[in-house]
């Protein structure tokens, strides 16, 4: 429970008891940029349903999560078969790394429903649904509003749009007053909260935002950064996707996780651009730039972090599934890709339960974080109290407001102010340590 949910927390709670609606959410790596406050809506939907335990969060994150099963099951079935179906859902259910962003909820929990709803919208645009546009516009600002890091995804829309327009497909014909008017309006509703935010902020979120990635293009293509800070090298780049493929694919072989996700991504390459050589646009094509235009945008900002990584988990896994669904057809290979879809799901289901759901290896879980908290309120006595981090993270304002929540939630929040009495916080690999400070 990190201090950034803590945030939401918060905002969700004041939202439900004051009425105080947040327009935005945490801030990002950058201060003076947002993420969005969807997140915040949500778990406010869900405290008026289970209450106010922080354990609320795990309760809408996982109900997210069942949808999301079902609607990618359908996605898969629609672009490509029941076999494929099958086989996808099979693998992202088990999957340890779908699961630990379902297990750890926060604004990224949702994204990758919002991007099966993306891929299936995108399916219906290229079917000739051309009212699907609109729709396709909500989304990406939805997704936007949930985390920033989706914004690659318009690259998405517009290479599509492209291809639409160089092969004269009939979808691609948008530029139509009712369809330029409704992709507006699905615009506005989308990013509506964070426009309210930034008429009365200076255009952060947006016309800010729009110049700051233009300012890390210009920094791609040779521009002299203003920022002294070191970008991580290639080998840190590639390390770190790999152990997000190996979490995603088969956390017990990482060597096969590899093998299927470049056979999935090659294949799925030779599928798409054997379509656009003969002028046409199909599933194949969506997925694989959908899928393969985000993952090298995160290869060009060499940022590894883990906020690139769940509009990117149903694509990855939709790429594996097609190659296996692919080899199934071939002699013998039903026996192959059974005995494979069976090896990675029970050796994701051995990691899971002996390694994942293990307590034992969270130093900072849940339980300990309400136990040194109860720990603060015995020991204030019911004298007014200030939280203080200390250590790795301290120097971020939302630090102590994990324990900011559960204090309250336990009967005694902490003082907005500096008083006499301070808790200060670390948290490290050996567990949470607390200090009580009184100042003259």
């Amino acid at each position: 429970f990190i201090g950034d949910q803590g945030g939401y927390y918060l905002s969700a709670r004041d939202m439900l008891l004051t009425g105080e609606i947040s327009l935005v959410g945490i801030a990002s790596s950058h201060p003076w940029l947002h993420q969005g406050a969807y997140w915040t809506y949500l778990l406010g939907l869900g405290f008026s349903v289970f209450g106010f335990a922080p354990i609320t969060g795990i309760y809408v994150s996982v109900f997210v999560h069942i949808i999301s099963l079902l609607v990618l099951y359908f996605l898969a079935k629609m672009m490509f078969s029941f076999r494929t179906a099958v086989i996808t859902t099979l693998l992202y259910a088990t999957s340890p790394l779908v699961l630990s962003f379902i297990r750890m909820p926060y604004h990224t929990s949702p994204i990758p429903l919002v991007m099966i709803c993306f891929l299936l919208t995108l399916s219906l645009w290229i079917r000739g649904k051309i009212f699907a546009f609109p729709v396709i516009i909500f989304l990406l600002a939805v997704l936007y509003n949930f985390e920033l890091a989706t914004s690659p995804l318009v690259l998405v829309v517009g290479t599509m749009l492209g291809l639409g327009i160089w092969q004269r497909q009939a979808w691609a014909h948008i530029f139509q007053p009712r369809i330029i008017v409704y992709s507006v309006i699905a615009f506005i509703i989308g990013m509506l909260p964070m426009l309210l935010y930034d008429f009365s902020h200076g255009f952060p979120q947006t016309v800010l935002f729009l110049a700051w990635v233009g300012y890390k293009v210009l920094v791609v293509f040779g521009y002299t950064p203003v920022s002294l800070t070191t970008p991580v090298s290639w080998i840190e780049m590639f390390t770190f996707v790999f152990s997000a493929v190996q979490r995603l694919l088969f956390a017990l072989q990482g060597f096969i996780a590899i093998v299927l996700f470049l056979g999935g991504v090659g294949y799925t390459a030779y599928r798409s651009f054997k379509a656009i050589q003969g002028r046409y646009v199909d599933a194949f094509s969506i997925l694989f730039f959908a899928t393969v235009l985000p993952l090298i945008s995160v290869f060009i900002v060499k940022t590894p972090s883990g906020a690139y990584l769940p509009m990117l988990l149903p694509g990855l896994i939709l790429l594996v599934s097609v190659l296996l669904s692919q080899l199934y057809l071939c002699r013998f290979g039903h026996i192959g890709v059974i005995v494979i879809v069976g090896m990675i799901v029970g050796g994701n289901m051995l990691f899971l339960f002996t390694d994942m759901f293990n307590s034992t290896r969270y130093p900072i879980a849940l339980e300990k974080q309400i136990k040194a908290t109860q720990y603060i309120i015995k020991e204030a006595k019911g004298v007014p109290y200030t939280l203080q981090g200390d250590g790795p993270g301290s120097q971020f304002e939302s630090f102590t407001m994990n324990y900011a929540y559960l204090a309250w939630w336990l009967g005694k929040a902490p003082s907005e102010q500096k008083e006499k009495m301070h808790f200060i916080i670390r948290e490290s690999d050996k567990g949470i340590s607390v200090k009580k400070i009184i100042y003259d």
